[in-house]
């Protein structure tokens, strides 16, 4: 019984083997046989009798439309699959345009939103900044102005980030001293430290930051466990996980840095860094009010 079976199973996975054969290879031989019918036909018309000829040449004549008829039939379904794909193509390049558009229509919602939400109300606030005659009520609006931006930009990208926090810290030269701080100026919860010193060489992190704020860009990164940028080091627990930092700049030099982060790896984007520059440059915009900074001196 067992030998049955195998042999069995032998003769079932050879006819499999037959049919998956001939299932690839029919047209061929069907052209090959047809050809061979045309010709035969056509050879033994000759020399055949006159009652048998004409059925030798119509034998032939089928052979022949048999083998020339098949190739076409083939290349026709060929044709018919390859205007299908295209079609199917075209629906996907339509349907991919289609999801651009709505995309993009989507984000300048989202940035419509924003500008209402939190941008417009930090220009307007610059108005009064600029026309106020007195120092003290300037310095009062500059603060104001400091904190509704921060509150702003961990209201915007904390609408989806969990317990984001957005931190401000403002270049201060030390009395009497040549070193240059990064001191903190405004956070929305406990900042993540209190100042940089941004001439200690021995400090990775101060380094990397002047380096930041000199070329007026920003560093962002998904995890600073996984990816940590350049000078921060990883081996110091931390509450945070993620975080942006941008340079803030009023058109004419340095005024600080913002920053933002959230215990959630991988919550903010590259998108948010946008809106992270933006609002720094408006805060340094108002603190080069408050300070009363001079205009840059013309070139000669």
């Amino acid at each position: 019984m067992p030998q049955e079976a195998v042999l069995y199973a032998y003769l079932v996975q050879r006819l499999h083997t037959i049919l998956d054969w001939f299932g690839r290879w029919w047209k061929s031989i069907v052209i090959v046989a047809a050809t061979a019918v045309a010709f035969f036909g056509a050879f033994w018309g000759n020399f055949a009798e006159s009652s048998s000829r004409a059925a030798f040449f119509w034998t032939g004549v089928g052979g022949a439309v048999v083998a020339a008829s098949l190739p076409i039939l083939e290349t026709r379904q060929l044709y018919q699959k390859i205007r299908a794909l295209e079609a199917k193509v075209k629906v996907k390049q339509d349907q991919a345009v289609a999801d651009v558009k709505a995309a993009k229509l989507e984000g300048r919602k989202d940035f419509l939103l924003v500008m209402d939400f939190a941008l417009k109300p930090l220009l307007q606030k610059l108005g009064p900044m600029i026309r106020s005659r007195r120092a003290a009520r300037r310095k009062e609006l500059g603060g104001e102005l400091k904190m509704l931006a921060l509150s702003a930009l961990k209201e915007v990208i904390g609408s989806s980030v969990p317990m984001t926090r957005a931190n401000y810290f403002k270049i201060q030269p030390k009395d009497g001293n040549s070193e240059i701080y990064l001191t903190e100026a405004g956070s929305t919860a406990s900042p993540p430290r209190n100042r940089f010193n941004l001439t200690d060489r021995s400090d990775q992190a101060s380094m990397a930051i002047l380096g930041m704020i000199e070329e007026d860009s920003y560093v962002f990164t998904e995890d600073i466990m996984r990816n940590p940028p350049p000078g921060f080091d990883n081996a110091i627990p931390r509450k945070y996980k993620t975080f942006i930092s941008a340079a803030a700049n009023d058109g004419v030099d340095a005024d600080g840095m913002v920053t933002i982060d959230s215990p959630e790896s991988g919550s903010l984007t590259e998108a948010d860094a946008t809106l992270v520059r933006l609002v720094g440059t408006i805060i340094a915009l108002s603190e080069s009010i408050r300070d009363a900074k001079l205009p840059p001196e013309p070139e000669p």
